[in-house]
């Protein structure tokens, strides 16, 4: 919202010759966006938990947000794992977790809000996978294409992420390694918009 309203800025001129009457009209657009993006994103983040948008779903969606906060894991990863976990295969999901107890429960009633919405098991693995990338571009695996291109001309490791990032959400077993969240010492901790 504070981007739209730098954008707004720049372009009340346009917006209308009054300078009152645009700086009005941008701020009621920009106000606008709150809502509307508040209905978009949590329509889009019951899609990456299967479920229909509804309050028990932002209750449930909230709560593991929480969850997954306090065990510091890896989002991207923990979503891809819920999605084999709803058809019977939650080894790999609860692995992530040190106190297992909490994502347990939380599974339970996850599970009992796909049978109250009538959604089965395969229609929200379905959903999931297809809302849940199992590559995105991680920091450590772009800083490293970046600095093998810039400090030895070798594009090869830019090449491969390109080939994994371009099937973002097709399991790609022999590229497992880029699923993985960086380790301590691989973290980026400085990134430039241009990369």
């Amino acid at each position: 919202q504070w981007n739209l309203a730098g954008l707004a800025g720049c372009l009340l001129p346009l917006i209308h010759k009054d300078a009152d009457q645009a700086k009005s009209r941008a701020e009621e657009i920009v106000q606008g966006f709150g809502p509307e993006f508040k209905q978009h994103y949590f329509t889009e983040m019951c899609n990456k938990i299967g479920l229909y948008p509804d309050e028990q779903a932002q209750e449930l969606l909230n709560n593991l947000l929480q969850i997954m906060h306090e065990a510091k894991i890896d989002f991207t990863r923990s979503f891809r794992m819920l999605g084999k976990a709803v058809t019977g295969n939650s080894d790999q999901l609860l692995k992530l977790f040190s106190e297992q107890d909490k994502i347990s429960a939380w599974m339970k009633e996850w599970k009992q809000e796909l049978t109250r919405q009538n959604i089965s098991a395969e229609d929200a693995a379905r959903t999931m996978d297809h809302n849940n990338p199992a590559f995105i571009p991680r920091n450590h695996r772009v800083e490293e294409a970046i600095s093998a291109a810039v400090d030895n001309s070798n594009y090869e490791p830019t090449k491969r992420l390109i080939e994994i990032l371009s099937k973002p959400y097709e399991e790609q077993p022999e590229y497992a390694e880029y699923m993985e969240p960086p380790e301590p010492s691989q973290r980026v901790y400085q990134t430039f918009c241009g990369t």
